[in-house]
């Protein structure tokens, strides 16, 4: 069947589900652990952001010799982000949104999971921390919203005239954020045709002029 195909290529959510994130110690039900929301044997791309990071928690949740990560994050002045970029992976690269203007805090929570089959597009309320997602005597339940886009065949690319949306806010949002290039020319290899019945809803810092706010 359609369904069981799409199982087989680690296509789990086509048309986007909401779970609890995992508790330890509570039992299982409709929840998912950070682990499962991954995918990391065949990850090839994690486009990470959050407001609170334990950096070397979640990197071992990842398998850094295949996967190449970038972490939008929050800095304020351009020493902080020389220190962030020092001494890390080469796989590893950073995205700094701006904090000019009246609103200047970094707090959008957003995974953009590439994977050969599919882009997973996740929306937390959790940050990038143990204790939201249940270890580390974490209790806190937070709420995750997924979906997973099928790669279009043959190197097909979908036109920004034609996308849905959610899929031209999500590129707004990463135009916004000062997003590389070629993360975001990527994300035009997946069908957003299930997403027609979605609004992605976000907040941008900084300074915005013209029409832009609309």
């Amino acid at each position: 069947t359609q369904q069981q195909n799409l199982l087989a290529l680690g296509i789990h959510f086509p048309n986007g589900i909401v779970r609890k994130t995992w508790v330890h110690g509570c039992p299982r039900q409709d929840d998912i652990k950070i682990e499962e929301v991954l995918q990391k044997d065949d990850l090839e791309l994690a486009v990470l952001s959050a407001y609170q990071w334990d950096d070397e928690w979640i990197l071992r949740k990842i398998n850094m010799k295949r996967t190449k990560v970038v972490c939008v994050v929050q800095a304020e002045t351009e020493e902080q982000k020389a220190q962030m970029c020092a001494n890390v992976p080469p796989n590893i690269r950073f995205c700094f949104p701006s904090m000019d203007g009246q609103v200047n805090c970094m707090h959008a929570k957003l995974q953009l999971l590439s994977h050969p089959t599919h882009l997973r597009i996740v929306v937390p309320s959790a940050n990038l921390v143990p204790y939201d997602w249940g270890e580390e005597g974490g209790i806190m339940e937070n709420i995750v919203f997924i979906i997973d886009l099928p790669r279009l065949p043959n190197m097909q690319r979908i036109a920004m005239g034609e996308i849905t949306a959610f899929g031209r806010e999500l590129m707004h949002f990463l135009e916004a954020i000062g997003m590389e290039e070629g993360v975001k020319a990527s994300i035009l290899n997946f069908d957003f045709s299930r997403t027609c019945h979605l609004a992605f809803i976000h907040s941008i810092g900084g300074s915005h002029s013209g029409t832009d706010w609309r």
